[in-house]
């Protein structure tokens, strides 16, 4: 008897991964890689606050530089954000496709 795959929505996965990165993977079945972008988004996301709020005490090339360093972290979690959706789409797709295991 052949197996039925469970079909995975793909705006369900880029739903859950608009709200955290992370879930759309965990939905679609790739538990350790949507753990690992629940982990390296959050830490992103301290640092970027961490930078920020650094920038307003010290001297004004320590505020630059930390300033600098709080644009590139923004950028960093912004991207992988935006990875965390698509891969998720994507690897969805795959999933109802037959292309990928759940």
């Amino acid at each position: 008897m052949a197996e039925s795959i469970q079909k995975k929505s793909s705006g369900l996965a880029i739903l859950l991964s608009l709200f955290w990165c992370g879930l759309g993977q965990v939905y679609n079945g790739k538990i350790v890689w949507g753990l690992i972008l629940m982990v390296i988004y959050p830490l992103c996301i301290i640092l970027l606050v961490v930078c920020i709020l650094g920038v307003i005490g010290g001297t004004e090339e320590e505020a630059a530089a930390k300033g600098l360093i709080a644009v590139i972290f923004g950028i960093i979690t912004l991207i992988l954000w935006v990875y965390g959706m698509i891969n998720a789409y994507e690897v969805a797709e795959k999933i109802n496709k037959g292309e990928l295991e759940p």
